[in-house]
């Protein structure tokens, strides 16, 4: 567009008046005409513009007559002029430097024309129609490219994926009395959620569950930091809400905007079967007492991961029995719409835990994976999904743990 003059696209049928014509004159005038402006001249020369913004906010807003007022005491006085041999891209720079929405062209002072705003307008849309036209081939010839790369980061993915599946689905410890079963499946190749279960030492047993906001090569990569971070901050647990705290802070300074993990932090006595656990936005773990099956859900919520440097986390504390049932699950299992849109939510979820849990189900975690695929009825899974439950066995022996079960 650099090399089209003025000449080409200006309007040569300017229309001109006086200063001394009347604003209300004026105004039928351009009405008329089909214009929003009436150039003022002395002779041939440009001496100011009258526009209908002049009109309306310079007259008849402030109550003045306009037939009692001549355009000369009224119109912008301040114009710009270029030569006609000035290019459309010059006359559009002076436009936005000044916010301006007239440009008069003049040879030796003399009016030889006028380009509004929406001329101009006009003709960068047909120039870049032009370039578009004349890009087409090349567009072309990178799609093809970019379908090509495409293809390999797509294998690329899948090998990634395969490799944070094995990294966050490590096998669980063995814990005399405990049984962990879990489901861990992606929307991508790679995905934010992670959970571990880890024997801290020969008393305590740790339970992690995160979340990272999203899907993808972002969330899945925020993951692996959280997980090498847990790793490392889990050597020297002083409790869950210090170790939050001190992921909150290391994680902080490298989370992209907009980015927060959600997650559950329990430690788990494992003489007594007393954890302490720190909450910070998951959907709320439930604990299925045994005999009464009533869910017990832990209450304490913190700010997620990554949202204030500030943020204070707290802990609780819940005593386990045995024979109950640890459910956690990430927020993809009970957000999963169906056809009528409608969210599956924790109340089924849940209801159906018990039902399964009540049944003396063995398989506890696929079915309640597949009752989300069921409730989807062929929608694609919308998020990653997360279910992790530990069944402490109704013979589990409280203040005898054993050494070697780590």
């Amino acid at each position: 567009m650099s090399d089209i003059t003025l000449k080409e696209v200006m309007k040569t049928d300017v229309l001109t008046a006086s200063s001394d014509m009347s604003t209300f004159e004026a105004a039928i005038i351009m009405a008329k005409r089909g214009a929003g402006s009436i150039v003022v001249v002395r002779g041939s020369r440009p001496i100011g513009i009258f526009t209908e913004r002049d009109l309306i906010q310079k007259v008849i807003v402030t109550g003045i007559n306009p037939e009692s007022v001549p355009i000369g005491d009224y119109m912008t006085r301040r114009i710009v002029t270029l030569r006609s041999d000035n290019t459309v891209e010059e006359a559009y720079g002076r436009m936005r430097e000044g916010n301006f929405r007239h440009i008069l062209v003049t040879e030796r002072g003399t009016l030889t024309g006028i380009l509004s705003v929406k001329d101009l307008t006009r003709v960068r849309e047909r120039v870049l129609e032009r370039v578009i036209d004349e890009k087409t081939s090349e567009i072309r010839l990178v799609r093809d490219q970019l379908a090509k790369s495409l293809e390999q980061l797509n294998r690329e993915m899948e090998y990634a994926g395969v490799f944070q599946k094995q990294l966050v689905a490590r096998p669980h410890p063995r814990v005399p009395g405990i049984k962990f079963s879990h489901i861990y499946e992606q929307t991508s190749s790679i995905g934010g959620d992670f959970f571990e279960v880890s024997r801290l030492d020969q008393d305590s047993l740790g339970i992690f569950v995160a979340d990272v906001m999203g899907h993808g090569i972002t969330s899945a990569m925020i993951a692996i930091e959280v997980k090498l971070n847990f790793d490392q901050l889990s050597r020297n647990h002083n409790g869950p809400s210090y170790l939050v705290s001190d992921m909150n802070d290391a994680l902080i300074p490298l989370m992209p905007d907009g980015y927060f993990v959600a997650g559950f932090y329990a430690i788990v006595n494992l003489r007594t079967l007393v954890v302490e656990y720190t909450q910070f936005g998951l959907p709320r773990p439930v604990l299925l007492r045994a005999g009464s099956m009533r869910l017990d859900s832990f209450p304490t919520t913190n700010l997620p991961i990554g949202i204030r440097k500030t943020a204070v986390y707290k802990s609780a504390k819940m005593k386990i029995r045995p024979g109950d049932k640890l459910l956690l699950f990430t927020d993809g299992c009970v957000e999963q719409k169906n056809h009528s849109k409608k969210i599956l939510g924790e109340k089924k979820f849940l209801t159906y835990f018990k039902e399964l849990a009540g049944a003396g189900d063995g398989a506890i975690t696929k079915k309640l994976y597949k009752y989300v695929q069921a409730y989807a009825d062929g929608i694609p899974i919308a998020d990653d999904i997360a279910i992790l439950l530990c069944e402490f066995s109704s013979k589990y022996n409280l203040h005898s743990v054993s050494k070697n079960g780590g």
